[in-house]
């Protein structure tokens, strides 16, 4: 996902290293799944228009941890699992400040190389390593 900050995070971060307003980071960050089209910079974690975040069967925002930083680039630490999904076909994902879908802020979003179609009860597992995130 590089360079697809939503406006939120970087008119957070330009006041806070211009010393405008301190930016206090969330406690923990969570990866949200989406259909449709594709989100904008403009997409918040409450309307996140033109997508529509998954909703049904067992779907829940699930919580994620990052390596530090290197030469501008992260990745998950550790495999991030959405269990007992509905049918669907997922398009996009992003990374949010609150567990509660339809909430929060959306920090960083991009759209999957190649979407998912899962049938209902499947398990949709991002390995360690596999969610890059990178600002150039």
């Amino acid at each position: 996902m590089p360079g697809n900050l939503s406006n939120y995070l970087e008119n957070k971060l330009i006041d806070h290293f211009l010393g405008t307003t301190t930016f206090t980071k969330p406690t923990t960050v969570y990866v949200a799944l989406f259909t449709g089209s594709s989100l904008t910079d403009s997409s918040t974690g409450s309307a996140p228009s033109p997508a529509t975040e998954v909703s049904g069967g067992s779907y829940a925002r699930q919580s994620a941890t990052f390596s530090a930083a290197s030469s501008g680039a992260t990745t998950n630490d550790s495999n991030i699992d959405f269990a007992s999904m509905p049918a669907c076909i997922v398009t996009g994902i992003a990374i949010v400040d609150s567990g509660t879908s339809g909430a929060g802020n959306i920090l960083v979003y991009g759209t999957l190389t190649t979407s998912k179609t899962l049938d209902a009860g499947d398990t949709l597992r991002i390995s360690s390593g596999d969610l890059s995130i990178s600002i150039d």
